[in-house]
């Protein structure tokens, strides 16, 4: 079953309310009424797909993620993004910087076992590039902002041929050639 819901719809208010009037609390069962109204059963996770991994798009599904990914059982978020785009040395060595400005930020990398490739990339020794650091939470449009890391795919039928939302994140300054 194919849903597509505009920003008017009622599946983000519900998201909206959920953060905004419950200030965190009810989470869980927001998430369970969203489900409901799409006829989700138990099991069976929301599956949301945000298109296009511009600075909005990366933002708004770091949002979700943030709020809703700790229910793993009931809800599934991605972000799709064009692979190949690879991040020029004067951006990665941007990068390594706010990485090691923020202990938070050094330490989930370490934990994750992602540090490495970032003091290759400063080194030059190794090319980084946008979809691979988006999964560590940085999109390539704000270096300076990380983000939770997000579940990145690559391929744009992979991304939405199964999902329940597709969150429209185009046009970005990435993809103004189009799909």
């Amino acid at each position: 079953m194919e849903i597509s819901f505009g920003f008017g719809g009622r599946w983000l208010e519900v998201l909206r309310q959920s953060n905004h009037h419950n200030n965190g609390y009810g989470l869980e069962e927001k998430l369970d009424e969203l489900r409901t109204l799409l006829g989700k059963a138990d099991g069976d996770p929301l599956r949301i797909v945000g298109v296009g991994a511009g600075a909005w798009g990366s933002v708004f599904a770091a949002l979700l993620q943030d709020s809703y990914g700790q229910f793993r059982e009931k809800v599934q978020i991605r972000i799709w993004r064009r692979p190949g785009r690879a991040v020029d040395r004067v951006t990665a060595e941007h990068l390594f910087e706010v990485i090691n400005s923020r202990e938070d930020v050094l330490r989930r990398l370490i934990r994750r076992c992602a540090y490495l490739k970032y003091v290759e990339a400063r080194l030059g020794d190794r090319t980084l590039f946008a979809d691979e650091i988006l999964k560590d939470g940085f999109c390539l449009n704000m270096i300076e902002t990380p983000l939770c890391p997000l579940k990145v795919v690559t391929n744009l039928q992979e991304a939405v041929w199964d999902a329940d939302i597709v969150v429209n994140g185009l046009p970005s300054t990435e993809t103004r050639g189009g799909v």
